[in-house]
């Protein structure tokens, strides 16, 4: 009888803490969702220091994402709609995430719409989630 309350008991615990760490997790995927959403509406405010934000700051694409953003800015208004985000691995200090982006121009000169879908891989940054990198899986233009 002892052995089996035991068991139990430890069964008990081992249920409560994967219920804990499916919560934690959660938490953590909804937190680097909303990294990437903050990362869209900078862009469509035309928010550079923002943008600059939701970058890791060791991050090679760091000053080329400055540098294209000023320029998209004096050019182009442009909406981003993020049409799905998934979030396929995370660590305690990196994760990936799969994503779906429409962007379409509102106003400025000839620029095709389109729809990329890639992978953003994001770091922490004292203690805070940002995009480390980006890689392109593809890109068609719509409509």
């Amino acid at each position: 009888m002892k052995k089996y309350l035991f068991l139990l008991m430890i069964s008990a615990v081992f249920n409560q803490l994967l219920f804990f760490s499916c919560v934690r997790d959660k938490e953590a995927q909804n937190e680097i969702i909303a990294l990437i959403r903050k990362n869209l509406q900078a862009n469509e405010k035309e928010d550079l220091q923002a943008i600059m934000q939701t970058i890791h700051e060791e991050s090679p694409i760091y000053k080329p994402t400055q540098r294209i953003s000023k320029m998209l800015f004096a050019k182009y208004d442009l909406h981003y709609q993020l049409v799905s985000a998934k979030v396929l691995e995370e660590t305690p200090e990196k994760a990936r995430v799969e994503f779906i982006q429409i962007t379409r121009k509102v106003s400025g000169p000839a620029f095709k719409d389109n729809k990329i879908s890639g992978i953003h891989t994001l770091k922490k940054s004292n203690g805070r989630w940002k995009i480390f990198a980006t890689e392109i899986k593809n890109m068609e233009y719509i409509q």
